[in-house]
């Protein structure tokens, strides 16, 4: 949903204010790549968040997996708080 409105802003900033015709191969590189790193930085967010999840809330088959993983999880959080 937040990527969604992000790409839709963007683009639709792009459209309206008729910026694609100025934009050279290198413009159109530099675009596509700050696309780019919205989709990552929305997924490194939405991931770190499914992690934290699944430490609160363990799943009942795997929990001693999610155990063995809480410190590396925890680490990784710290370093990247939501």
């Amino acid at each position: 949903m937040f990527w969604n409105l992000n790409v839709g802003n963007i683009v639709t900033g792009v459209v309206f204010y008729d910026e694609t015709n100025r934009f050279t191969e290198t413009s159109w590189a530099v675009f596509l790549w700050g696309i780019s790193l919205l989709f990552l930085g929305v997924w490194f967010t939405n991931h770190a968040a499914a992690l934290k999840s699944m430490l609160t809330h363990p799943h009942p088959k795997y929990g001693l997996v999610l155990e063995a993983h809480e410190e590396r999880i925890s680490i990784l959080s710290a370093q990247a708080p939501l």
